[in-house]
């Protein structure tokens, strides 16, 4: 396709070959695809909670987009007040499909779910920086890091996301980009 004259709000004519996209948060303004992907890349924080030594295979798994489509169940009681929601659901708020929040007396504390679609199953990688198949090989090939692997806790969209920062992994299993979903670890 040719670019029809149409001036983006980028600043770059509209050019089908290239896509654009329409920005409803930044007030309905267009894009070209390029600017649109460095935009989100530049807008691309997590925010650090914390930093843990974990075993790895237990995070494979964790989060998918799948999980989006509503199907959060809940597996344990609140971190804040302790309610037992595994016995007592009715107390439960749900709201993206993902999370689940305490009710009781305006609690709003994320409670933990488990993920009924595990990685392997999904198409999205629940550790921000290592695609799955890096995840296994890893656990595969370094039993012994990945079972006292260095992470971040990070907080991403909302939500508590893994990222993997252990020096013995080596970099190039530690980066994954993925437009979809807007996680760009490099």
């Amino acid at each position: 396709m040719i670019a029809d004259g149409t001036m983006l709000g980028c600043g770059h004519e509209k050019n089908g070959a290239v896509g654009y996209s329409v920005l409803g948060s930044r007030g309905g303004e267009t894009m070209c695809a390029p600017c649109n992907d460095q935009w989100k890349r530049n807008d691309y924080k997590p925010m650090l909670l914390r930093t843990e030594r974990v075993n790895i295979a237990e995070k494979i798994g964790f989060s998918t987009l799948v999980g989006v489509m509503g199907f959060a169940e809940v597996n344990g009681p609140c971190p804040k007040c302790g309610h037992d929601h595994v016995a007592d659901p009715k107390c439960t708020r749900w709201g993206d499909g993902v999370r689940a929040e305490c009710s009781v007396n305006d609690c709003g504390t994320q409670l933990p779910v488990k993920d009924p679609f595990p990685l392997d199953h999904g198409n999205c990688c629940s550790i921000l920086n290592m695609c799955y198949e890096n995840a296994r090989h890893i656990v595969k090939i370094m039993p012994d890091v990945a079972t006292d692997c260095e992470i971040e806790v990070v907080q991403l969209g909302g939500r508590e996301r893994v990222r993997v920062v252990d020096e013995r992994i080596p970099k190039g299993y530690r980066h994954h980009v993925c437009n979809g979903c807007g996680v760009y670890e490099a």
